[in-house]
């Protein structure tokens, strides 16, 4: 029977000695130290500690009954006072936690979170990223592409056009109302000036790449997110979701903005 008590009290919280003190205080109703420690083979300095745990945990008394330290246990129901006290102070340090918890995340370094990169080589997870861009982007979204995208080398021709239709249809609309704009670095060399033409009516600022850059992938930067895209089969989309990263490749967009014309 001890041995079952003793792992229940365990589960309440006590040592293994510790519950076998208290159930030998019990059985006597009050005991000395040298009594304990031999009953519980324990030593003499290590049952005193035991003692000591046992008094600040309200399950134990101690009282000089002449000039001998004589402990009693307190009544078992003591255990349920305690689990209730601790409840209280757990919600208690809960309800702290919860309004600490917005001044310790401002204080995290937010260079130090991992970035959260994403591959992927199908069509939807592409779309769902456009849409991202366009509740998620503040004013711009900058975007650099070859004007000989080889779309037909999504291999599912209905996807393809499922791509082209929500790109020069839906993304385009709900950029427009949204009112982002689009800055635009391509390859596009035939016709520059009537392709300028539209700038004005799509929300769009087009500046043209040198002719060095003609086999150029398509990168998009907005917010913090980051899309590259390979110009091969299958094409692959990499998203990287960081903010020093959005801030390097935003730079490196500038710096090709400003040489461009």
């Amino acid at each position: 029977m001890s041995s079952k008590l003793i792992k229940y009290l365990e589960e309440l919280g006590l040592s293994e000695n510790d519950a076998d003190v208290y159930l030998t205080l019990l059985r006597h109703w009050s005991a000395v130290v040298w009594t304990i420690s031999k009953e519980c083979d324990i030593p003499r300095a290590t049952t005193y500690q035991i003692l000591d745990r046992l008094i600040d945990d309200w399950l134990v008394l101690r009282i000089d009954k002449w000039n001998v330290m004589t402990y009693f246990p307190e009544e078992p129901d003591r255990l349920i006072q305690n689990l209730k006290k601790e409840s209280r102070n757990i919600e208690k340090r809960k309800d702290l936690a919860e309004k600490l918890l917005p001044h310790l995340v401002s204080l995290k370094n937010p260079y130090k979170q991992k970035p959260k990169v994403t591959y992927f080589e199908w069509v939807d997870w592409y779309i769902e990223l456009l849409n991202k861009a366009l509740t998620t982007a503040k004013s711009t979204i900058r975007m650099i592409t070859s004007s000989k995208y080889k779309k037909n080398n999504i291999e599912d021709s209905c996807k393809h056009e499922e791509l082209v239709a929500f790109e020069e249809k839906e993304f385009l609309k709900e950029r427009l109302s949204r009112k982002l704009e689009l800055k635009l670095l391509t390859t596009e060399t035939y016709n520059c000036e009537d392709y300028k033409k539209l700038d004005k009516d799509l929300l769009r600022e087009t500046r043209f790449l040198p002719d060095k850059f003609w086999d150029t992938e398509t990168l998009i930067v907005f917010g913090n997110s980051t899309i590259m895209i390979t110009d091969n089969y299958p094409i692959i989309w990499v998203h990287i979701e960081e903010e020093q990263t959005a801030i390097m490749m935003k730079n490196m967009f500038a710096f090709l903005w400003n040489s461009s014309k």
